[in-house]
């Protein structure tokens, strides 16, 4: 959970640096977490299940963008302090679309 400041990239190309996404627990607290593009530069919030310092979800929901659907394959978080993963955003005919990559640290403030 935490603050974390990102960097978004596709096809190896940078599209956006040094924007806020935050992770936090759901109310039910069930090894589960929100992940939240705080910046609303991609837009999206999704939940995922989470197992010590990995998370992921296949086809999850996305509360900002309904009906649209995400894929998170492979969150890590590493050290406690950086965090990457792969981002698939999924067309509404269920085909994956454009694959993001995410990657960055946690915010300590005074960034």
């Amino acid at each position: 959970s935490g603050q974390w400041i990102v960097d978004y990239t596709y096809q190896g190309a940078v599209i956006g640096a040094h924007h806020r996404l935050d992770i936090y627990n759901t109310a039910a607290d069930d090894g589960s977490a929100w992940v939240e593009d705080h910046d609303h530069f991609l837009d999206f919030k999704t939940r995922v299940s989470t197992d010590g310092p990995t998370f992921s979800v296949t086809n999850g929901f996305d509360a900002v963008n309904d009906p649209d659907m995400m894929t998170i394959p492979d969150g890590l978080v590493i050290d406690g302090d950086s965090i990457n993963f792969t981002l698939i955003f999924i067309y509404d005919d269920g085909s994956a679309s454009d694959t993001v990559g995410v990657a960055g640290h946690l915010y300590h403030g005074f960034e």
